[in-house]
């Protein structure tokens, strides 16, 4: 039976100081049928379990109950991991990378005037080598080389065999043209060819997207801008210049795609304006063909310093009077 009255905590008879000989066991937290406890505890009681656990040792097996106490031991202060070593086991890199260059370095100094080749004067770090010269016969040719030679490029061989072909215009007022120089894949010449014979004072020109090379007569005696395949020994007269003849000189192109392609070439005039010639539209696809069609746009460059701007205009005297006043191209 529950009995009529709460228990007190205390128990009513004052505990012994001294202990007995065989300590009691631990009072029931239960209270029995009697108003006081029937032992009497050897120490005050607690409310709850004390904070020390009652094996002095805690066991390896952990016991149906758990403890309110952890049986792992408290974590050491430095992990157990191994700390690196202060050296490494590897070796430290060399200072200097060990990437020897097969051949020297060359080293190149743009206007550094020290070298002084064939009768040229060169920065230091290029050479020179005669390649060809005027009424001589190249190496693998059995022609002269022209004489008065003038501008050109060089064009890959799209043959697929390496090597290349340098385009050289001649100068010479009676008997201009261009001929060719043909490299083999190490660089040595094996042919040399007249490409075009017969015009006058070819002096300037320029690549053209297709790859061949356009060049310019630079006299009154001439016909215009002709295009020359230093490969398939092929020219043709271009529109280009079609106005008459005039001293001219340079070419150059400018093409976002090849819907959008624009022609550009010099007269060696004090008044002579840039132009620009642009191809129509049925054409744009067609490479050469751009240049021996007629019906394009030639326009002529207008310079405005004082907005500092620009136009192409369809006015050759505007063009004219600009090239006079701030680009006379006389060279």
């Amino acid at each position: 039976p529950e009995p009529t009255k709460v228990p007190s905590v205390y128990p009513t008879v004052t505990p012994s100081t001294t202990p007995t000989s065989s300590p009691s066991r631990s009072p029931s937290l239960r209270p029995t049928n009697s108003k006081a406890p029937s032992h009497e505890p050897s120490r005050s009681p607690t409310i709850g379990p004390t904070n020390t656990p009652t094996t002095a040792t805690p066991s390896a097996t952990p016991s149906s109950s758990p403890t309110h106490t952890p049986t792992t031991a408290n974590p050491t202060l430095q992990p157990t991991v191994p700390q690196p070593t202060p050296n490494p086991t590897t070796k430290a890199p060399t200072a200097k990378p060990t990437l020897a260059p097969t051949q020297p370095a060359i080293t190149y100094f743009p206007g550094k005037l020290s070298v002084n080749e064939n009768n040229l004067l060169l920065s230091e770090g290029l050479q020179s080598r005669i390649i060809a010269t005027t009424n001589t016969k190249p190496r693998g040719s059995n022609t002269n080389f022209h004489n008065l030679p003038d501008a050109g490029a060089t064009f890959a061989n799209p043959n697929g065999n390496g090597g290349w072909a340098y385009t050289s215009n001649c100068d010479d007022s009676s008997n201009g043209g261009v001929g060719a120089l043909y490299f083999d894949n190490t660089g040595q010449v094996i042919d040399y060819k007249r490409l075009l014979s017969g015009t006058h004072s070819n002096s300037g020109g320029g690549r053209t997207p297709w790859n061949t090379w356009m060049t310019a007569e630079e006299s009154l005696a001439g016909d215009g801008f002709w295009d020359v395949n230093p490969f398939d020994n092929t020219h043709f007269l271009t529109i280009l210049g079609k106005s008459g003849p005039a001293y001219w000189d340079s070419f150059t192109y400018s093409s976002k795609n090849v819907k959008e392609t624009h022609f550009y070439f010099t007269e060696d005039d004090s008044e002579g304006p840039i132009r620009r010639y642009t191809p129509p539209n049925e054409f744009a696809n067609v490479e050469a063909a751009m240049l021996w069609r007629d019906g394009g746009k030639t326009e002529y460059l207008v310079l405005d310093p004082d907005t500092k701007t620009f136009e192409w205009s369809s006015s050759f005297t505007a063009g004219g009077a600009s090239a006079g006043k701030y680009y006379s191209n006389v060279g």
